[in-house]
């Protein structure tokens, strides 16, 4: 009986420590989602500073002159791999990106064979980090650092065709136009500095960014790889018009490695 006594303390004790570690980290995610949407409204002015490519892809998606900004809230659903041969893995997700500066939060959820896996990819200015926990309890992945921070940045940038607000109004971002046909922001937090190319198809969308190196992996295990990202099938939400569909992938030595697509489900621009 002092056995099973000892052993049911134990699972009591064991319970009440996990509830406590997965409370802790969901209230970690709230106070960084809080932070992205008290980001300092911004209000649109004059596009002109935009290159014309750019500015007609912001004319184009309802952002309207004069009006003030915070931050997008979106839904997601899709699927992800972690290897060329890896299976796809399907996911939901909720992401908030901040308009005036550089700073979002992705809350992933991924359904596992026991329990599912939450966590989070943000960035806040020049900080950065990734947190995935198996029932938001155990510890799946957790970095942070410079390097990550500037992964995260580069995909701040990358999603802008999300944040059409951004494009109107982060100081941090800057553009120039390539051809009739691309054109290259320059992003900057802090020490850290990214850029990338945007491809934009004849009417006015963009269906394409490339980042000439992202950071991937830790330590003296970093590399740079050619980073990117394909949008598509752009719809209207409340006004707002953004591409629903999009997917992500590293340029390998062996090929494309498409690890990430996925679908906007609902969108809010605050």
């Amino acid at each position: 009986m002092r056995i099973l006594a000892a052993v049911a303390i134990i699972i009591v004790i064991a319970a009440a420590v996990s509830l406590w570690v997965r409370s802790n980290f969901l209230r970690s995610l709230d106070a960084r989602m809080q932070a992205v949407k008290d980001t300092d409204a911004a209000k649109v002015g004059e596009l002109e500073r935009l290159p014309p490519l750019v500015r007609r892809y912001v004319e184009r998606s309802g952002v309207e002159r004069g009006e003030t900004y915070r931050y997008v809230h979106l839904t997601q659903s899709g699927d992800m791999k972690l290897a060329q041969d890896g299976d796809w893995m399907p996911f939901t997700a909720e992401q908030w990106f901040a308009v005036s500066r550089p700073a979002f939060l992705w809350k992933p959820q991924m359904p596992m064979p026991v329990g599912s896996i939450l966590g989070s990819d943000w960035l806040d200015g020049d900080q950065g980090g990734l947190q995935m926990r198996l029932l938001g309890v155990v510890p799946v992945a957790n970095v942070e650092g410079p390097v990550v921070a500037e992964g995260e940045l580069a995909r701040y940038l990358a999603e802008l065709p999300w944040n059409p607000a951004a494009i109107a109004t982060n100081d941090a971002i800057t553009w120039t136009q390539d051809d009739d046909r691309h054109a290259t922001a320059t992003i900057t937090a802090g020490d850290l500095s990214t850029k990338a190319t945007f491809s934009f198809n004849e009417a006015g969308d963009i269906t394409g960014v490339l980042s000439p190196g992202r950071p991937r992996g830790e330590g003296d295990d970093v590399e740079r790889l050619p980073w990117g990202g394909d949008f598509g099938e752009y719809v209207e939400f409340d006004g707002i018009r953004v591409p629903a569909t999009g997917d992500v992938f590293w340029e390998e030595a062996d090929g494309r490695f498409v690890y990430w697509r996925g679908k906007i489900e609902s969108y809010e621009l605050e």
